[in-house]
């Protein structure tokens, strides 16, 4: 996020209603906000079985996706407080902190199909200002994808939907028991918003859709009306992939007190038929916007209901905020760590400690399953140290058993070099530059890979570095 790309930014976002901002958050701040979502979800009332909710023209979306208000932990206004000014400046709002959401997709997961935020929003006018920041906590590739896919506004102006779903919870909100299921009542309702098909939105937008790439650290900003959905992902990289949303409304953004009463109603009406937790918890924003409707409320805005009102300081910037105070150092913190490379890397290892194929090397398999004992562990975990510039201790591989639990240890892990670069192959014990020579007996070659053995483990208790292991290897390893 540099000042320089600001205006660029800005065309963007006026002309999509979204664009993706690079290095948006430095490591520190996704590491503190990682370990501050494992808080939240501990402390979360919210449900922690599946929640299907039928919305209409969706099969049986299967989703492990919990909403949590976090509001309430400091981690919200201090990483997200310090880049209001740049927000501010981009959008020419006033932005104000609501609620957050947290999201997971495993592998070939369906996730949502094509959609904008009714849901997110439904506390909001239709006319007033929301947007969304969404943060991969995990890298998201071309070739393993599980991003999103977004239409720009002028493809696809999705402000209409919102007029489309309150006409059909209006039918929802009909229902009772004598109806049957309500999921299927839904489902089956002549409305309008169940005739817009997944089908009908490909065949209007045909190929005017974005889908990119993010590292960890980038994130995507767009407004309420964006259609956008979930981009199922490609076994192989994550195990699961992980994303935080955080929810915007100007300051002068309105409540919708029709649209919210819509919502509620129904939400409540599917909480009762499936017995289902509530998906928010009792102190959410959400909840909060409600009660104050139930009460009265005094004021037309956001702003003023009793519970925004008095965490308001935390919701917005400071005015004497400049836009840069955010401006994250990524050059001093960097992170930029390529998991398609570092699993590349760490499987050829492995199949070298092994002597194995790395065509034997199954990356979902437990390491006890491929072979690898206690001794050669050691051995390779001293060399992935030597590499990485680690301490990692042998255990680690009892704590992340596979080859996929492994990188994403050891990319949140790993420091940056000097240059900035973790996959330095100065640094890199491997036998990929100077393979074992081939003429040499069997005996001989056994002889060579206890050597090296040994010298990995002078590496491991700091008697050579891993520069001088290098070069002795090379030569041993070519018979000098």
């Amino acid at each position: 996020m540099r000042q320089e790309n600001l205006g660029q930014l800005k065309e963007e976002y006026q002309k999509k209603g979204y664009c993706q901002i690079r290095e948006f958050f430095n490591a520190s701040e996704i590491k503190k906000l990682e370990e501050t979502l494992e808080t939240a979800k501990e402390k979360s009332e919210v449900s922690k079985e599946k929640v299907t909710l039928k919305i209409g023209k969706y099969e049986n979306i299967d989703t492990k996706d919990h909403a949590y208000d976090l509001i309430k932990y400091d981690f919200v206004s201090s990483l997200i407080k310090s880049k209001l000014p740049f927000l501010n400046e981009l959008t020419g709002k006033k932005i104000m902190i609501m609620h957050n959401a947290f999201f997971s997709v495993e592998p070939n997961q369906k996730g949502l199909g094509w959609h904008v935020g009714v849901g997110s929003f439904s506390f909001t006018k239709m006319d007033d200002f929301g947007a969304s920041i969404w943060i991969p906590l995990d890298e998201i590739t071309k070739e393993y994808r599980g991003g999103m896919q977004y239409v720009p506004l002028d493809a696809f102006p999705g402000k209409f939907l919102y007029t489309i779903h309150d006409l059909h919870l209006r039918n929802n909100i009909k229902w009772d028991e004598s109806k049957g299921d309500l999921n299927e009542y839904v489902a089956g309702a002549n409305t309008i918003m169940n005739k817009i098909t997944e089908d009908v939105i490909d065949y209007t937008i045909e190929d005017d859709y974005e889908e990119d790439q993010y590292k960890v650290g980038d994130v995507l900003f767009f407004n309420k009306y964006v259609l956008h959905r979930s981009v199922p992902l490609n076994p192989g990289l994550h195990k699961i992939r992980r994303a935080f949303v955080i929810r915007l409304v100007d300051y002068d953004t309105r409540v919708d007190e029709e649209r919210l009463g819509l919502f509620s109603t129904y939400t409540q009406l599917h909480s009762r038929f499936y017995k289902t937790l509530p998906r928010y918890n009792k102190d959410s924003v959400l909840v909060m916007v409600s009660r104050s409707i139930k009460q009265g409320l005094k004021s037309p805005y956001l702003r003023d209901i009793p519970y925004v009102q008095k965490t308001l300081s935390e919701r917005i910037a400071d005015e004497s905020e400049n836009i840069l105070e955010g401006e994250n150092t990524l050059r001093a913190d960097n992170f930029d760590v390529n998991l398609a490379e570092l699993k590349a890397s760490l499987k050829e290892s492995l199949a070298e400690a092994l002597y194995a194929d790395i065509s034997e090397i199954e990356e979902d398999q437990k390491f006890v399953d491929l072979g690898l004992d206690s001794i050669v562990g050691v051995e390779w975990i001293a060399s992935i140290n030597a590499t990485y510039n680690l301490n990692m201790k042998a255990t680690k591989l009892y704590d992340y058993p596979t080859l996929l639990d492994l990188v994403q240890y050891i990319s949140s892990e790993i420091k940056p070099s000097q240059n900035g670069n973790k996959l330095s192959q100065g640094n890199q014990i491997t036998s990929k530059e100077a393979p074992i020579n081939q003429d040499l007996p069997a005996q001989s070659q056994e002889d060579v890979r206890q050597k090296i053995r040994s010298i990995l483990s002078q590496v491991a208790s700091k008697n050579l570095t891993a520069q001088e292991a290098n070069q002795i290897i090379a030569k041993i390893k070519q018979g000098k």
